[in-house]
C-alpha cells in the first residue's frame, strides 16, 4: 500500500524480518530498536519519492530484478510506519518472536549493521506460530486491522504460551513452490500460447472469468494451471477452491451462523471472507478463488452484496459495505484488487439454472472446446504411445461425432464430447482401452443427449465403435 501518511489515520500494524531468519533479532531486543539493511542508500530521508527510491535500487543492482518490494519497505520505514504502530517480528515464515510499540521517527546510523533504524518499546518476546499457512517473504509488511492474519498473531500471543524450543523446526525451510510459466502451461494443455497470454489478460483486465464448454474440455485442469500462472507458482497457499451446488447460501460462501455443539450459535467466516482476509494481509501477491460448478448455485443469493463488490472498479475500500453478519464496531468490507475469480460452467448440463444478466455483467466468459483436431492432441497420444492407426480413427471417428452434435438442432456446440476422456493414465493404451471409454464413458451421455432419438444413437455409436 503506498497511500500518503496522512490519508491514514489509528494504530497500524507491522510484520517485520530482522535480518535473514531473524539473525538480528537478539541484538534488536536488547537494544529496543527495529532495523532494516539496504546500506547503500544512505539515509533514506533523501529521497523525494518512492519511485526515486526504487531507481536507486535498480542502479545498485546488478541482475534485472524488480526492486519493488525492496523500495516499498525501505519507503514504508521512513514514511509509513508512526510512534504508537505495533510491530511484530517474524522468523522465517512460520514463527512471531517479538511484539512491541514504536516510540521513535526513522534515523540513519552508518555505525551499525543495518543502518535504518527507529526505537521500539518491546512488550513480548518468545516463539509463537500463528498459522500453518507460511507468512509473507516481504521485509516489513503492513497487516489489516481487519485481516485474517492479524486474527491469528493475537490469538497465537494471548492464547498460547511462547515456545521456547523449536531450534530443529526453525532450521527446516519452508517449501517453495516452483515456478510456473507459459512455457510450463503449453505443456500440459491443449491452448496456443496466443490462447494462454489472452486468458491471463482478461484475468487482470476483468478479474473476475467464466471458462465454459462442453464435458470434456478441461475446464477443472484449466483454472488450475491458469492460477498458477497469474500467480507464477505452483503455490496452493495462494488459491482457494469451491463448488456451487443448488443449497449453497451466502451463510456456507460469505458468513453466517454455525450450531455448536452446546447448543447455541457462532459466527463463522466462509471461504470467501477468509480468503479475500488473507490477500488484503498480501496484497502485492495475487490470489486466486476457483469456482467450479458456478451456474448450478444461485450466484446472486450466494455473493449477496458481494456481487457488486467483484466487479473490477469496485475492488477498493471506497465501495466498502458492511456485511449482513457483521457487528457494529466492525469494519466495513472490500474485495481486495489482488483477488481473482475464476468460474467453470457445463454448457452441456440441463438441469442448469438461467445464468442472470448480473452475473454475466461481472464476468467475461472464455470459450473451451474439444481438441481433437489439433496438433497438441495428436502429439499428446503419441507420447503416450497410441499407435497411428487407433490415434486416426479416435481423431476422425470423436470430430464427425461432435460435428452432428454440433449441427444438432435440439443440441448444438455446447453439447460436444472433450478430449479429457482420452487423457486419463492408464498402463496400456490400445483397442480394449478406447472401447471401454466409448461403452462406459460416452455411449451413456450419448444415451442422455438422444433418449428421444433412437437411431440417431445406434448411428452414432455404431460410427464410434467402427461399425
Amino acid at each position: 500500500m503506498e497511500s500518503e501518511d496522512s490519508e491514514v489515520t489509528g494504530t497500524r500494524f507491522w510484520l517485520i524480518a530482522l535480518g535473514r531468519d531473524a539473525d538480528q533479532w537478539d541484538a534488536c531486543h536488547r537494544e529496543g530498536v527495529i532495523a532494516i539493511g539496504w546500506n547503500e542508500l544512505g539515509d533514506l530521508r533523501q529521497y523525494p519519492s518512492l519511485e526515486a527510491l526504487r531507481e536507486r535500487l535498480r542502479e545498485q543492482r546488478e541482475d534485472d530484478a524488480d526492486p519493488k518490494h525492496a523500495g516499498l519497505a525501505c519507503w514504508q520505514f521512513v514514511h509509513d510506519v508512526r510512534e504508537g504502530d505495533t510491530v511484530y517480528v517474524k522468523r522465517g515464515r512460520k514463527f512471531i518472536v517479538g511484539q512491541g510499540v514504536v516510540c521513535s521517527a526513522y534515523r540513519h546510523e552508518p555505525e551499525r549493521a543495518m543502518v535504518h533504524v527507529r526505537s521500539v518499546q518491546w512488550q513480548r518476546s518468545g516463539q509463537w506460530q500463528p498459522r500453518d499457512k507460511p507468512l509473507v517473504t516481504k521485509t516489513l509488511t503492513e497487516i489489516r486491522p481487519d485481516g485474517q492474519l492479524l486474527e491469528d498473531i493475537r490469538a497465537a500471543l494471548g492464547s498460547t504460551e511462547p515456545t521456547e524450543d523449536a531450534d530443529a523446526e526453525v532450521s527446516a525451510p519452508a517449501a517453495v513452490a516452483a515456478a510456473y510459466s507459459f512455457e510450463d502451461a503449453e505443456k500440459e494443455l491443449f491452448l496456443s500460447r496466443e490462447h494462454l497470454r489472452e486468458l491471463v489478460e482478461l484475468c487482470r483486465y476483468k478479474k473476475n472469468l467464466i471458462l465454459q464448454g462442453p464435458p470434456g474440455v478441461g475446464k477443472t485442469f484449466v483454472a488450475s494451471r491458469l492460477a498458477h500462472l497469474l500467480i507464477g507458482a505452483t503455490n496452493e497457499d495462494q488459491i482457494c477452491r469451491v463448488q456451487f451446488h443448488p443449497s449453497y447460501s451466502y451463510e456456507d460462501f460469505v458468513q453466517g451462523l454455525r450450531p455448536t455443539e452446546t447448543g447455541g450459535f457462532v459466527r463463522k467466516d466462509g471461504p470467501l471472507l477468509s480468503f479475500c482476509k488473507e490477500a488484503l494481509d498480501d496484497p502485492m501477491n495475487p490470489y486466486v478463488l476457483v469456482i467450479d460448478e458456478i451456474n448450478r448455485g444461485n450466484v446472486s443469493k450466494i455473493l449477496g452484496e458481494l456481487l457488486s463488490l467483484i466487479e473490477a472498479d469496485k475492488r477498493d475500500p471506497r465501495y466498502a459495505v458492511r456485511l449482513a453478519y457483521a457487528k457494529d464496531a466492525e469494519p466495513r468490507f472490500h474485495v481486495p484488487p489482488n483477488v481473482f475469480v475464476i468460474g467453470m460452467m457445463n454448457t452441456a448440463d440441463r438441469s442448469l439454472a438461467f445464468v442472470d444478466y448480473a452475473l454475466r455483467r461481472r464476468f467475461v466468459f472464455f470459450d473451451l472446446e474439444p481438441a481433437f483436431g489439433t496438433d497438441r492432441f495428436e502429439a499428446e497420444m503419441t507420447r503416450r504411445g497410441v499407435e497411428a492407426s487407433l490415434r486416426k480413427d479416435i481423431r476422425e471417428r470423436m470430430s464427425a461425432l461432435n460435428r452432428e452434435i454440433a449441427e444438432d438442432a435440439t443440441l448444438g456446440p455446447g453439447f460436444q464430447v472433450g478430449h479429457s476422456y482420452f487423457c486419463m493414465r492408464v498402463d496400456t493404451y490400445d483397442e480394449a482401452w478406447f472401447k471401454r471409454i466409448v461403452d462406459y464413458e460416452i455411449e451413456p451421455l450419448l444415451r442422455e443427449y438422444w433418449f428421444d432419438s433412437p437411431a440417431k444413437l445406434e448411428r452414432a455409436i455404431g460410427a464410434l465403435r467402427g461399425a
